[in-house]
């Protein structure tokens, strides 16, 4: 038995990992064109509804990381 750290990570949906690809097309394409000349990015901190996690005594022991993800909230 391994014991493993649990990470955070923002929670996406199989619905939100295909709408990623086509909107980063689009956007490179509307840069391409010259119909969008700037774009503002924000480091805000994101917005969460969980406890904190201690990664120094929050671990979950396991026999590999692939079981250790499908037990925690990876």
């Amino acid at each position: 038995m391994y014991r493993y750290r649990t990470q955070r990570v923002h929670m996406l949906t199989e619905r939100m990992k295909a709408q990623r690809p086509r909107r980063c097309k689009n956007m490179l394409k509307q840069f391409a064109k010259g119909t969008r000349r700037a774009m503002a990015f924000s480091d805000e901190k994101v917005f969460t509804l969980e406890t904190t996690v201690n990664r120094q005594n929050d671990r979950i022991l396991s026999q590999n990381v692939g079981a250790a993800t499908a037990m925690g909230n990876w």
